[in-house]
């Protein structure tokens, strides 16, 4: 599904997730198992799908959650989708995270969250979930990045006078915490170190101001700036 309307996402993909499994059986195909995420509502998953399919197992994998994930100033939580996640890891029979520091973070404040409701908050099921939960970390093949870059953007002439080259290559928004990197690069800059910086990564109609102003106080050391749409460039500045 197009990557937009999250709340959406988490309400309704289970529908259209179980639609396409019940297709896929019909075709006469039984899946081993469903590996879903955090944004997929899993009791009404396996709610839709129980007739058919009332023994399939689920793990769930989580890559972030809705009761610890960064919200911008100002902004308040909707605890409906933390209540989700809960009871997706609740009902999957395996719940992985895909960090040690995720996985900690999510179950401490089970507890917290818990105790906030006036009663049967049934708290002790924190440890049935940890129980079952363990940490995947999110694969990479490396491989598939050692291709030809013949006809790839060239790096700027900044490239070739630096003594390190740091990267970012995440998307360009707040979540992903640009004030504390940018705060590194001053103070390297600071420091008198030699060193290159390539800013790519998706961007989106609101830039955080903290690229702007690094881009600016930092262009002579700018090897690339902007998102690169062909994998061969994106490669070639990996490279």
């Amino acid at each position: 599904m197009p990557a937009r309307s999250w709340k959406w996402r988490m309400q309704g993909s289970a529908v259209s997730m179980a639609q396409k499994v019940l297709a896929f059986v019909e075709s006469g195909t039984t899946p081993d198992l469903i590996f879903a995420t955090d944004m997929v509502n899993v009791p009404a998953f396996l709610a839709l799908t129980r007739d058919t399919l009332p023994d399939l197992p689920v793990v769930l994998y989580m890559h972030e959650n809705q009761l610890t994930y960064p919200l911008p100033e100002g902004d308040e939580r909707d605890l409906t989708y933390a209540w989700i996640n809960y009871l997706s890891c609740l009902t999957a029979d395996q719940v992985v995270f895909n960090s040690s520091f995720h996985r900690r973070a999510f179950l401490d404040s089970l507890p917290t969250f818990l105790k906030t409701f006036p009663d049967y908050r049934h708290v002790d099921n924190v440890s049935k979930i940890r129980d079952r939960s363990s940490v995947l970390h999110v694969g990479i093949d490396l491989k598939s990045l050692n291709v030809e870059t013949t006809g790839a953007a060239t790096p700027s002439p900044n490239a070739s006078q630096c003594g390190a080259t740091i990267l970012w290559n995440q998307r360009w928004e707040y979540d992903r915490n640009p004030l504390a990197f940018f705060r590194l690069i001053d103070r390297l800059d600071e420091a008198g170190c030699n060193f290159g910086l390539i800013l790519v990564g998706e961007q989106f109609a609101e830039i955080p101001p903290e690229f702007r102003a690094a881009i600016q106080r930092h262009k002579d050391r700018i090897v690339h700036s902007g998102f690169l749409s062909r994998r061969e460039d994106y490669v070639s500045m990996l490279h």
